[in-house]
């Protein structure tokens, strides 16, 4: 049992340190991060992340999927602190009902990532086959839609569900450019679309 809790305190320590790279990589500084015995209430926010006038609200459960009762816990909070944008991290995500009542959430009013242990025990950026990859601001995607004379339905696809567009948090509509660089002298760059799966 001592080894377990060892080994699980490990885990939560490598996936707390992904979790920092994730929103320092988004732009977003540390505000405030508890100890992982406190986080594991529920009672309030694990971590807390700052860009500009946006606040991020990290939750750790313990349980090894998000049930009701969690989630309507990390509701409180998130009404008690007027929370628009946090992110849960569960061992291996929600329950099917959870994962319904997450996605029938009104997305302009509030936006929850979920994140099982699994996605944040490494780094996908650190992967030896990643390479850089960002988000084209809204001009910019105007522009290169014009320049090609493209539709955003003739652009090759990326899901929302793809680890690397959760890790950055793509919103749905955004073209991605991705530099690359294989079997070829100087690198390329390619372009996808954030789309959801039917």
């Amino acid at each position: 049992m001592m080894m377990e809790n060892v080994r699980k305190d490990k885990q939560i320590a490598t996936i707390a340190q992904t979790v920092q790279e994730m929103m320092t990589d988004r732009g977003y500084e540390m505000t405030e991060f508890l100890k992982n015995n406190e986080a594991l209430t529920l009672k309030q926010p694990w971590m807390q992340f700052k860009k500009d006038d946006n606040d991020c609200y990290v939750f750790l459960c313990s349980e090894p999927k998000m049930g009701v009762q969690d989630f309507r816990k990390v509701q409180n909070i998130i009404k008690k602190l007027n929370i628009r944008h946090c992110i849960i991290v569960s061992q291996n995500g929600a329950t099917p009902t959870t994962a319904q009542s997450l996605n029938d959430l009104d997305s302009d009013q509030l936006d929850i990532e979920l994140f099982p242990f699994k996605y944040l025990i490494r780094n996908p950026t650190h992967h030896t086959y990643y390479v850089p990859q960002r988000a084209l601001s809204a001009l910019e995607k105007e522009r290169f839609l014009k320049h090609y004379h493209l539709t955003e339905d003739q652009i090759p696809i990326l899901y929302s569900d793809d680890r690397i567009s959760q890790y950055f948090h793509f919103p749905i509509g955004t073209i991605v450019e991705t530099l690359r660089a294989y079997g070829s002298l100087t690198p390329y760059r390619t372009y996808r679309i954030v789309k959801k799966k039917e």
